[in-house]
């Protein structure tokens, strides 16, 4: 659980608070994408979705993507997790970028191998309609499985924030157990408290 608080939107405060647990975003599979097809698209981007039998693939490049978009619109999401292909090339999906409708969730660091899981949780909660992934080097994007992990919102600020603004002021505090306040996740028993406005 987390809360944002002491910011504000249109010179007016709001709340927000999350719950973030294992709570997944359903994905419109009809509505999955790529860029650029490798071959005659023989590896479509619905193959995301087979159960780690199959896999997508597009060709080489810089910006290469894969996106799905969410039914039921925005969702507030936390973490990411990607399966990568079993067959071969598994370094490819490293440096892979994240987005959650165009906002930066993080990047898949890890030295990646076939056919495992790697996760990405964000730094805070973002919002959006679809999720994007992305290539940031030179190599091709093939995916096996995929998993969005939402948060919970209560507040009045939930319905209609995508990202939050940079702050103007920040203090920092060490207190118990995990929460998370916006400014602020306290993770590992740190809140980080920001106060902002426009």
């Amino acid at each position: 659980m987390g809360g944002f608080g002491g910011m504000m939107r249109r010179g007016k405060p709001f709340q927000m608070s999350f719950s973030m647990g294992s709570a997944k975003a359903s994905l419109n599979q009809g509505s999955a994408s790529q860029s650029n097809p490798y071959g005659r698209n023989q590896f479509p981007a619905q193959n995301a979705f087979k159960g780690g039998s199959k896999f997508t693939h597009t060709n080489a490049g810089v910006g290469e993507w894969w996106k799905c978009s969410f039914n039921g619109g925005n969702q507030w999401v936390w973490k990411v997790r990607v399966l990568n292909r079993r067959d071969c090339c598994g370094g490819r999906l490293k440096g892979t970028k994240i987005s959650i409708g165009g906002q930066e969730c993080g990047t898949i660091n890890d030295n990646t191998r076939n056919g495992q899981w790697y996760e990405v949780k964000c730094a805070k909660p973002v919002r959006g309609d679809k999720i994007i992934l992305e290539t940031t080097r030179r190599d091709y994007l093939s995916i096996s499985g995929i998993e969005v992990y939402t948060a919970s919102c209560t507040g009045n600020g939930c319905g209609g924030m995508t990202t939050m603004t940079r702050s103007t002021s920040m203090s920092r505090s060490m207190r118990m157990p995990r929460t998370m306040k916006m400014g602020g996740f306290k993770v590992g028993g740190m809140t980080t408290s920001t106060s902002t406005s426009r």
